[in-house]
C-alpha cells in the first residue's frame, strides 16, 4: 500500500514537473495576420541583427525563417523572453531588429540587447544575451521609430511628449539637456502620467 501511494506520488509529480516545464519554456511566434506558431526555437542569431530562425512547430517539423520571411514577424517569445520586431527609424520600410524592450507603454524603448539561441552538441538549447551595437530606438504609439539621439529627443519625441498636458505641467521648467540625459525615466514617467 505504502508503495503504490510513492509511485502514484512520483508519478503525479512528474507529469506536474513536465506540464510546468513545457508551459514555462513554451516559445512561440507572431506573425502578421496574427497568426501563432506555438513551437520550439532551436537556432536563432545573426550579427547585428537577428537574422535566421529555425524552430520545430507542434507537429515536429523543422520550419527555417530567414531573409523576407523575418520581416512578417511581429514579436518572438522564447522562453521568459520577448522580443519586438522594431522598425529601422532610418528604413521604416525596410530591414527591421528584433529587441528587447526596456520600457512599454504608449511611448517603448527598446534596448541594443537581443536573446540569441543555439543546440549545443549534447542537443540542448541554449540562450546568450547579446549585446549589439545599436543605438536605443524609440517608438511612439503613433508607430513612428526614432534612434534614441539628443537630435530626435529635442525635435521629434519632446514635441510629441508635450502634447499631454500632464506630462508638460511636471515637464515644463525642464531645460532639453536635462530631459534627454534621463529619457528613459522620463519614458517611463509619461507612461505612467499620459495613460
Amino acid at each position: 500500500m505504502k508503495k503504490s501511494i510513492s509511485t502514484a506520488t512520483l508519478l503525479l509529480l512528474s507529469v506536474i514537473s513536465y506540464s510546468q516545464k513545457n508551459h514555462t519554456d513554451s516559445d512561440y511566434i507572431l506573425f502578421k495576420g496574427q497568426d501563432t506558431a506555438f513551437c520550439h526555437i532551436t537556432e536563432m542569431g545573426g550579427g547585428t541583427n537577428i537574422d535566421n530562425i529555425t524552430y520545430t512547430d507542434s507537429k515536429g517539423k523543422e520550419v527555417k525563417l530567414k531573409g523576407e520571411d523575418l520581416e512578417t514577424i511581429i514579436s518572438v517569445k522564447i522562453e521568459y523572453f520577448k522580443m519586438y520586431n522594431v522598425p529601422n527609424p532610418d528604413r521604416p520600410t525596410g530591414k527591421h531588429a528584433l529587441m528587447k524592450p526596456d520600457i512599454t507603454g504608449k511611448i517603448c524603448l527598446y534596448s541594443s540587447n537581443a536573446i540569441y539561441a543555439r543546440t549545443t552538441r549534447k542537443g540542448e538549447r541554449e540562450l546568450l544575451n547579446k549585446y549589439r551595437p545599436l543605438t536605443p530606438i524609440v517608438v511612439l504609439d503613433n508607430g513612428k521609430a526614432y534612434w534614441l539621439d539628443k537630435k530626435s529627443v529635442e525635435n521629434e519625441m519632446l514635441p510629441y511628449m508635450n502634447k499631454c498636458s500632464k506630462f508638460k505641467s511636471i515637464y515644463n521648467d525642464y531645460s532639453k539637456q536635462k530631459i534627454y540625459d534621463n529619457f528613459s525615466q522620463d519614458i517611463a514617467q509619461y507612461n505612467d502620467v499620459c495613460k
